[in-house]
């Protein structure tokens, strides 16, 4: 035999090895929690048969060594197992343990057997192919503490369980089981190896305050000898107290006659021969696995104590024999094999194991289910003095759960204090501090940072004040039960509670007061079926009405000014800004597309040879202008002027400066220069001293440019420069957008592909206006009868909303009503708007008109008197939601909070406090004025046809690019043979056209480049 180390396998047993060496390679490993106990184990059960050489190697490991808290030992273990050969593997004794180590099995195809797991999960044969179970699931053994606890007449139990998913699915399936016949699971804590003695007596003080006497210890002997040794510090194992153990200490329980030696009523520890004892607490419950014996019982008993040494007589626990069996099942599935021992060969034998001798029972494996076949039996242990244990009851599954039986001896049944029963326990508030924990919700709690802002306030100790009606009924129930309490709040972004349908678990108040150290919730907490499975509530301290909200000025208009522009709003501000934006886009690109298409008016002139010379001209008259123009000036300011207006300066006047001057001269056209020079000329000769004269070129240099001009050339430049000018094309994108028919279209096709989308766009943007005002036009109509749920669900301006995972929701979600089920639909419409998740939010919609808010009726009438009646609040015509206080399911306070509230509503108090927090209330509404609120369109509603623009830009810069391939192919074939150049050449010719034409006459480069540096500047 050897022991598994995570790196390494020790021999350690001679005889064992030696044995191994004629079974063909065979070798099991055994994953358990035993100590020296296990060697006792696997000696005995091979003294057991006469298996020759089918005996196998063993390899084994105590899991109680390692921290195994990640799993990664597992992981470890697993990979070690499939890289040498295992033939089978035995345990570990965990139900997670299995969980992880079985896909390493099925990679490696070898069978795993598991001696005790329980959890049900393992039934389902296709998840788990490798594994074959010696125990069935723990719901055999959840019916009979059910049964025990109706025996017992306990209608209450509380849990403390372990840390792990194995334990929280049985306490779970356990509570749906047990409230499935009435009994309530009204606290469940769990704890881990690791918790300290302080969260210990913290559960056990909830429990207490809950009112609970009957706990049951979902966990291992670790943990259940701390939590009775502090239960018993705590004085709760005294009278009027029961406890009840779960099988996983239970089966390690060894049960002895009364005149055993005493020292064998004790527990194993991990299965060493040292032995440990739970706390003599006297009384205590236990369900154990019972079994009825098979065949090697006995001579595994002793072989187990001849192996195990020592003088006195030691039994083995359930565990330690179940383990026996496995080790037992799978050497009779590798006799079965004759040496076979491969890993899908080896499972099937197993599997086919019938009716072989064993310990417990004997062997025989159902082939659909992959677990031993036995009849399920518990035994129902009873501790007794000095620690001795006895067996006082029987529990026996019938078939398919349906005629379960319990045979219980009561004679022999002594519970904690020596009482056959637990008394009926009434609690005294007068000795309890209870926890309590609260939620703002006006007016029912008010929470503030100082008591001077309402009177009356209760304070935390913490810097928060608390007030409102929930607290004045709380304060009321404090002077007439007299008990003292904590109180605090969980924030302003905390919920009431809302269960996940996935994991199970609630949030907010009720998961604090579930799962959390909370004794009671004080909020208007809203009585509903799904909540009364869970936890308690009291009997209602408040009846109110489910109602709907609306904005009275979205429904009757305003006016303010803001309603004299009531056009705008069928568009949102984005999509207002998204139009202008495009227009503006949409004209410098049409412009831009002119100049660049050699097909454009602009471009088809510009781009030609006729053009480009024109171009050139003009270029040289500006130059000459300019330059003429500084001469004359230099002139003018040599010669002497005599007294008086200069008639140069009276003429042009602007240009008296130089800068201002040549600014003027830089913009203006050839023509312009022209007859401003020969002005300036005539007057000087009339005005000015008979010593000056100009120059013949000065007089002559205009003549012979104006030989070369020609008028039509520059005409037709001029149009081409204007035909699609930013300011026709602003127009054109302006006009197209409104239907209407522009001074100039795109000539350019490039141009055009875009132009004709652009018509699409305007024909949508204006049906989608039109349909929208309209919309606006007719909400008077509409909004006029707002009066009811059906005029509501009959619009479409104001969607209704509600809080999401709240109980009015539940309520719309579950009710069989046909409006209700109406109004859901409608709010599921548009979730993303109609769902809020808070109060605040879904108001600060309703106040602007948005949403339509659901909700009960006192919050409503509340809000509304807040906000000077600015809303209207209208009852739904179904619903009528009931408040109270929360506390533990099963608290035994909760029938005593129920009488005290009774006796307050009848003398008169909760409709004092009624009065004064709701007796105010706005009357309902009936709007007869218009409203201008509704649903607006967005830029996302029209996304799409900017889109469409964006592609239809992208494409015509497509057919761009062909128009330049194909007029540069035409310029070839016009070309000289003689002179004829390439296409290369044909495409530079006519992008120097283009930087040339983007020079001169496109703005405002043009005005940039016709400025000299060298000019004169006087």
């Amino acid at each position: 035999m050897a022991t598994f180390a995570p790196s390494s396998w020790l021999i350690i047993t001679t005889a064992i090895v030696t044995a191994s060496t004629s079974a063909e390679g065979a070798e099991i490993t055994i994953l358990h929690d035993f100590k020296d106990s296990i060697h006792a184990i696997i000696n005995a059960t091979f003294a057991l048969t006469d298996l020759g050489d089918t005996r196998p190697a063993i390899k084994e490991m105590n899991m109680n060594k390692y921290q195994d808290v990640t799993g990664s030992i597992i992981f470890n273990i697993g990979s070690t197992i499939g890289a040498e050969n295992t033939s089978a593997v035995i345990g570990p004794p965990s139900s997670s343990g299995v969980f992880l180590l079985h896909p390493h099995m099925v990679i490696s195809n070898v069978p795993h057997v598991s001696p005790v797991a329980e959890d049900p999960v393992f039934e389902a044969t296709d998840r788990f192919p490798r594994l074959l179970r010696m125990n069935k699931g723990y719901h055999c053994q959840l019916r009979a503490i059910v049964d025990l606890l109706r025996k017992m007449s306990w209608s209450t139990l509380a849990i403390i369980s372990s840390e792990s998913d194995y334990t929280r699915h049985a306490s779970e399936d356990l509570r749906k089981y047990g409230e499935s016949i009435g009994i309530t699971i009204s606290l469940n804590r769990h704890l881990n190896d690791l918790t300290g003695e302080i969260t210990i007596r913290d559960h056990l003080s909830d429990i207490r305050r809950a009112g609970n006497r009957v706990v049951l210890l979902l966990c291992d002997h670790t943990l259940a000898s701390a939590v009775l040794s502090e239960a018993s510090a705590a004085n709760m194992t005294a009278a009027g107290w029961a406890w009840i153990l779960w099988n996983d200490v239970a089966d390690q329980l060894i049960v002895q006659n009364t005149d055993a030696p005493r020292r064998q009523s004790r527990l194993f520890s991990n299965g060493s021969n040292e032995l440990i004892t739970l706390p003599d607490v006297p009384g205590l419950l236990a369900v154990r696995t019972s079994f009825v014996g098979g065949p090697l019982l006995e001579e595994f008993n002793n072989e187990f104590n001849r192996f195990l040494g020592g003088n006195f007589t030691i039994l083995p626990n359930i565990n330690q024999l179940k383990y026996a069996d496995a080790l037992l099942a799978t050497m009779y599935g590798l006799s079965i094999c004759r040496g076979n021992v491969t890993g899908q060969s080896l499972f099937n034998c197993i599997l086919n194991v019938r009716n072989k001798p064993g310990i417990t029972r004997n062997l025989t494996f159902d082939e659909g289910k992959r677990e031993t076949i036995y009849d399920t039996r518990y035994e129902i242990l009873n501790s007794k003095s000095g620690g001795r244990w006895s067996n006082v009851g029987m529990w026996q599954a019938g078939d398919s759960g349906s005629n379960d039986s319990l045979e219980l001896n009561r004679d022999q049944l002594l519970l904690p204090g020596g009482l056959l029963s637990i008394p009926s326990y009434q609690t005294r508030l007068e000795f309890q501090i209870l926890e309590i924990i609260t939620i703002a919700s006006e007016p029912f709690v008010k929470v503030t940072s100082s008591d001077k802002l309402v009177g009356g306030s209760v304070s935390d100790g913490n810097g928060k004040y608390f007030s409102g009606f929930c607290i004045e009924l709380l304060e009321e129930l404090k002077k007439s039960l007299r008990f003292k309490y904590n109180i605090r709040d969980l924030g302003p972004d905390a919920k009431f509670g809302s269960r996940n349908p996935v994991s199970g678990y609630w949030d907010g108040l009720i998961g604090e007061l579930m799962y959390g150290s909370v004794d009671l919730i004080v909020a208007p907490l809203t009585i509903t079926e799904e909540r009364l499975k869970y936890i308690d509530l009291t009997s209602p301290f408040m009846e109110s009405e489910l109602k709907f909200a609306i904005n009275r000025h979205a429904v009757t208009g305003d006016e303010s000014a803001y309603f004299k522009y009531s056009f705008l709003l069928p568009f949102s501000e984005g999509l207002w800004v998204a139009l202008f934006v495009s227009i503006i886009v949409m004209a410098l690109y049409l412009t831009l597309i002119s100049r660049l298409s050699p097909y454009g008016a602009h471009g088809r002139y510009y781009q030609s040879a006729e053009g480009a010379e024109s171009c050139a001209k003009l270029a040289r008259k500006r130059k000459s202008s300019v330059h003429l123009l500084a001469m004359e000036r230099r002139r003018c300011s040599m010669a002497v002027i005599p007294s008086g207006n200069d008639p140069l300066k009276q003429d042009v006047s602007d240009d008296e400066h130089p800068k201002q001057t040549e600014q003027k001269d830089s913009i203006s056209d050839s023509a312009r220069g022209e007859k401003l020079v020969r002005t300036i000329m005539k007057k000087r000769s009339s005005t000015t001293s008979p010593d000056y004269k100009p120059t013949r070129s000065a007089t002559t240099s205009w003549k012979e440019s104006d030989a070369g001009d020609s008028d039509s050339d520059e005409e037709e430049g001029r149009n081409a420069r204007r035909f699609m000018s930013i300011n026709n094309a602003l127009y054109f994108a302006c006009a197209g957008l409104m239907w209407q028919s522009p001074e100039c279209v795109p000539r350019a096709p490039s141009a055009r592909v875009v132009a004709g989308i652009w018509y699409m766009v305007g024909v949508i943007i204006v049906a989608s206006y039109t349909a929208n005002l309209v919309a606006f036009v007719t909400y008077q109509s509409t909004s006029n009868h707002l009066d009811s749920l059906e005029a509501l669900l009959d619009q479409r301006l104001i969607s209704p909303g509600t809080i999401s995972s709240s109980s009015v929701e539940d309520l719309l979600m579950t009710s069989n009503l046909d409006m209700a089920g109406k109004l859901y639909k409608e709010i599921l419409r548009k979730p993303d708007a109609s769902l809020q998740s808070s109060f605040s939010s879904a108001w600060e919609l309703t106040m602007k008109g948005e949403l339509a808010l659901v909700w009960d009726g006192a919050y409503l009438d509340h809000a509304s008197m807040q906000d000077d009646c600015k809303t209207s609040t209208i009852p739904v015509g179904f619903g009528r939601p009931t408040y109270g206080f929360a506390l533990h399911r099963g608290s035994l306070f909760t029938e005593i909070f129920n009488r005290q509230l009774l006796e307050l509503r009848q003398s008169g108090v909760i409709q004092e406090l009624t009065d004064r927090y709701f007796g105010s209330t706005c009357e309902n509404y009936r709007t007869e004025e218009s409203s201008n609120e509704q649903d607006r369109l967005t830029f996302s509603s029209l996304s799409g046809v900017f889109i469409m623009i964006g592609a239809a830009a992208a494409g015509s810069l497509v057919v761009l690019a062909v128009e330049w391939f194909v007029v540069c192919w035409m310029d070839l074939q016009v070309v000289d043979i003689e002179n004829r150049q390439g296409f290369f050449d044909a495409l530079g010719v006519r992008l120097r056209r283009l930087s040339d034409d983007a020079k001169e006459n496109w703005m405002p480069m043009s005005m940039i480049a016709n400025r000299r540096p060298g000019a004169t500047r006087d």
